[in-house]
């Protein structure tokens, strides 16, 4: 029974179901399957969470889903997917749940803030930023989410952390500063504003 009720909660957030999704959130058994995973490791939230759908992820938060919880193969927590796919508003909804927005990958040490700036997502940036997250963290290879948005050319991301008092001059594990990489890879104006904020 709770297996096929976790099922078909999954489904429903999957489909943006928000009427079945609630009608099975209304069940007294509710508490034993909200956080059921698929063979990913997908929660009917982490689901919601990766398509950006605010109506069934209020829904789940107000039902008591888990937002931490992760049990994909990598640790992607429903921040992670959220960030990475750019939904700033589930992104709120989540931080106003009081998640961990410094959760980082297993496989690489990445966190929210890190994926955001790698897509070059601002609005998301700011929620993170509000948050009072973490803005130095470092990958395994010693990136920084500055390295991330000077790398791929995100002018308005470094902009960004710069404001939030990042540290400009953090090396990673080759020695590079995100100056180096804007400066390798060509961006002119992102190498201008990590001059001006030495």
């Amino acid at each position: 029974m709770k297996h096929a009720a976790g099922l078909e909660l999954l489904q429903a957030a999957c489909s943006g179901d928000a009427c079945k999704t609630q009608t099975l959130l209304s069940a007294s058994q509710v508490q034993s399957y909200i956080n059921y995973t698929d063979v990913k490791g997908r929660t009917p939230l982490y689901k919601a969470a990766s398509q950006g759908d605010t109506l069934i992820v209020a829904q789940l938060i107000a039902a008591h889903s888990n937002v931490d919880l992760t049990k994909t193969t990598d640790g992607t927590t429903p921040l992670f997917i959220a960030a990475q796919n750019g939904h700033a508003s589930v992104a709120r909804m989540l931080i106003e749940a009081r998640c961990n927005v410094d959760h980082a990958l297993k496989k690489n040490g990445a966190t929210p803030l890190h994926v955001a700036a790698v897509e070059g997502h601002a609005d998301v940036i700011k929620q993170l930023i509000a948050a009072r997250c973490n803005v130095d963290p470092q990958a395994k290879i010693g990136h920084t989410p500055l390295h991330c948005a000077a790398g791929y050319g995100h002018a308005v991301v470094t902009k960004q952390l710069i404001a939030a008092r990042c540290r400009v001059d953090i090396q990673d594990k080759d020695g590079c500063t995100p100056f180096f990489i804007a400066a390798q890879q060509g961006h002119a104006d992102i190498v201008e504003q990590l001059i001006n904020a030495r």
